[in-house]
């Protein structure tokens, strides 16, 4: 019984899996406009009641692919904070990496960062607060308080927020296409990184 009880619940995950990477693809073609259900259960031979009965509506499908893409995002940094051992230099790459995930990926960034309407996951809603937003803060946190360029007198949460607002500045700028053409983004997140948190010490 529990056996079968399981395989039933791995069925469950699979087609719920497959629900939300179709989605993705869709999204990342056609943005919020472009994904409704109807044309979700079509894209991958469903019927929409077999989509509903995963997620209560668009905003609850939207919101597990925001919480997917903010992992991810999560990831990507990690990732390369892992690969410099030097503390400035791993703070200009994750600053860098971060610009990118929004660039490489602008229907993804447009929705988790960019919405008015920013719909919560029901583990979200629960708890009050965005499981994969919080783990993307602890990240830039640890890498900034690593990064020996903040003073001690300064407040690290302050940096930490005005860098990522700095950073959201240069992707939405570019999504919207008003950033100038003369200055390379990688130049200017370099730029921002040292006005906001500090320069690199020379010891």
């Amino acid at each position: 019984m529990q056996a079968k009880t399981l395989l039933r619940e791995q069925a469950r995950a699979s087609v719920r899996q497959a629900i939300l990477d179709a989605a993705r693809v869709l999204f990342a073609k056609e943005g919020y406009a472009g994904l409704s259900m109807r044309r979700l259960a079509e894209s991958i031979g469903y019927t929409p009641r077999t989509i509903y009965f995963y997620f209560a509506d668009k905003d609850d499908l939207l919101s597990e692919l925001i919480e997917e893409d903010v992992g991810r995002l999560a990831d990507r940094l990690e990732e390369v904070a892992a690969e410099y051992s030097d503390a400035g230099e791993r703070l200009e790459a994750v600053a860098l990496a971060y610009v990118a995930f929004g660039l490489e990926n602008p229907h993804a960034y447009e929705a988790a960062f960019m919405l008015r309407h920013h719909p919560l996951t029901r583990e979200a809603a629960t708890r009050k607060a965005h499981v994969q937003g919080q783990r993307l803060l602890a990240v830039l946190t640890r890498v900034v308080a690593e990064s020996g360029r903040v003073t001690p007198e300064a407040d690290l949460p302050l940096v930490v927020q005005a860098l990522r607002c700095a950073l959201h500045g240069v992707v939405s700028m570019h999504l919207l296409r008003r950033h100038s053409t003369e200055v390379s983004w990688e130049a200017l997140v370099r730029y921002l990184v040292a006005g906001v948190v500090g320069r690199r010490r020379i010891s």
